[in-house]
């Protein structure tokens, strides 16, 4: 029987949490950016080859039939005019990278989930052959497991039926690892029409074997009342392969869904006991041991799931000072209001503390900072400042290295003012560059008081090096989540 969506997060989210969670993504994953589902790419073959297409349809046979009467060479030359694109732009395929899967596994040759990881920033691993399973665990990477090969090398794509009854030969080791997956971790199949052999062969051999003790696997697809077939269709992959089942009257629902699943990924204990049954010291025993197995992070009340999204590149400084322009003048206002006479202020390099200079009038106070924007403005409102000396980054305008370090490390300040790139709650303030970093923790141990300056879209977000726990500063800024208000000092500058 299909499951309702209240039970669909609240289950899916427990399997989160006791172990990992893998995609597998289906060709109408990728028809959200723009690539054809299978009847599309396939209609061209069906045409020349004067045969419909139906929901009966074997594909496998059909490339098959094609490739017998056009050649292998054509199948491939057809088939990578129709998905060698870069239509990558999918708001699902945005939702789904946002929850954190561990792996993602796929039987689409084309290259629409890599590209939006790209997008992101967060690094893949791609593999599409036996060979590849050498790189796979490399630097903590997602693995992106492409079942039916990849576009990028159609020579060894699975895609006639010779291909498919000759597949436990030429990827024994793909299909090992997925049978393994398959009874190691929750999958989450979505845009996936479960007709294709290859992994229903997969799903039954683990069910045959491990019977009621399998692990239970999630799908979310679009109900079909007119079909006759359907209702039987549903209670079937339920029964033999351990799939639940959440129907949905409209595609469009399957992203609010995915969005209220990424939301879910907080929890606390309270609501793991109603959810499970289980006493409050056996849910935080539980967590206490997850959290050393490094599955989630323990917080205040429950627990959070450990982000798997990590930013790499960062964004000029003039393109970031037009960005949520009237939230950073707010909190500017505001912390420029805080510096009183003699006091001993240091100012991080960045955007928002740039903002900051707008506003203030105290010249009775002494500045001292890594920025040379920030000096230059210092400077021409004609106020006492010191420009900490170093190596400059381009991209920033702030001095950094050791030279750095070494005049940073004679000061003492009353209080510090300091830019971040993201803000999270297990990973605290950070930024994309180390050195950056380096200088930016630095001072804030200098500071008797530390404030850092952040709009709304900061949060919630992870770059690559930790300048700070949340709970070493005070965040000024225009609105935060109620988590991270339990965790940390916070002030919300309102109109």
């Amino acid at each position: 029987m299909p499951i309702d969506k209240e039970q669909f997060l609240k289950q899916f989210v427990k399997q989160a949490l006791d172990e990992r969670i893998s995609l597998f993504l289906g060709a109408g994953g990728s028809c959200d950016a723009g690539y054809p589902n299978w009847a599309d790419l396939f209609a061209p073959f069906a045409r020349d080859l004067g045969t419909p297409i139906n929901e009966s349809t074997d594909y496998y046979r059909l490339a098959q039939y094609y490739s017998n009467s056009f050649g292998p060479g054509e199948l491939r030359k057809r088939i990578n005019e129709r998905i060698n694109r870069n239509n990558f732009e999918s708001q699902l395929l945005e939702e789904l990278i946002d929850i954190g899967f561990t792996n993602v596994w796929t039987t689409n040759f084309d290259n629409a989930i890599e590209l939006n990881y790209q997008k992101r920033d967060i690094l893949t691993n791609k593999v599409f052959r036996d060979s590849d399973f050498s790189n796979i665990d490399i630097n903590k990477r997602i693995n992106i497991f492409k079942m039916n090969g990849d576009v990028t090398n159609l020579e060894g794509i699975v895609a006639t039926q010779s291909d498919y009854e000759k597949y436990a030969d030429t990827h024994r080791i793909m299909l090992m690892f997925f049978k393994r997956e398959l009874i190691s971790s929750t999958f989450l199949f979505i845009g996936y029409s479960f007709t294709d052999h290859l992994v229903l062969d997969c799903l039954s051999e683990i069910t045959r074997y491990l019977g009621y003790s399998a692990t239970y696997h999630y799908t979310i697809m679009k109900n079909n009342p007119k079909d006759p077939y359907f209702k039987h269709f549903v209670e079937d992959i339920e029964q033999r392969y351990h799939i639940r089942v959440l129907l949905v009257d409209d595609y469009k629902e399957i992203q609010i869904i995915l969005n209220e699943l990424d939301k879910k990924g907080n929890v606390t204990v309270a609501s793991l006991v109603e959810l499970t049954g289980a006493s409050e010291s056996s849910i935080r025993r539980d967590l206490v041991e997850l959290d050393h197995q490094g599955f989630l992070k323990r917080v205040h009340g429950g627990a959070t799931l450990i982000p798997k999204v990590t930013q790499t590149i960062e964004d000029p400084l003039g393109k970031r000072q037009l960005l949520n322009a009237d939230e950073k003048k707010k909190i500017a206002k505001y912390a420029a209001g805080m510096i009183e006479a003699n006091d001993v202020v240091y100012l991080d390099a960045g955007s928002s503390t740039l903002e900051l200079i707008e506003y203030l009038d105290q010249k009775e106070a002494h500045y001292i900072t890594n920025g040379l924007m920030q000096a230059q403005q210092l400077t021409l409102k004609g106020f006492h400042v010191v420009c900490l000396g170093g190596e400059v980054r381009n991209i920033t305008g702030a001095c950094v290295g050791a030279n750095t370090m070494k005049s940073l490390s004679r000061y003492h300040f009353s209080k510090g003012f300091f830019g971040t790139n993201g803000i999270d709650l297990m990973n605290g303030f950070t930024t994309p560059d180390s050195e950056e970093a380096a200088i930016k923790e630095l001072a804030m141990e200098r500071c008797q008081m530390s404030y850092v300056l952040s709009d709304h879209s900061k949060f919630n977000k992870v770059y690559h090096v930790t300048f700070g726990q949340i709970n070493d500063a005070v965040i000024i800024t225009d609105h935060c989540e109620k988590e991270i208000k339990e965790q940390a000092t916070v002030v919300e500058v309102r109109d």
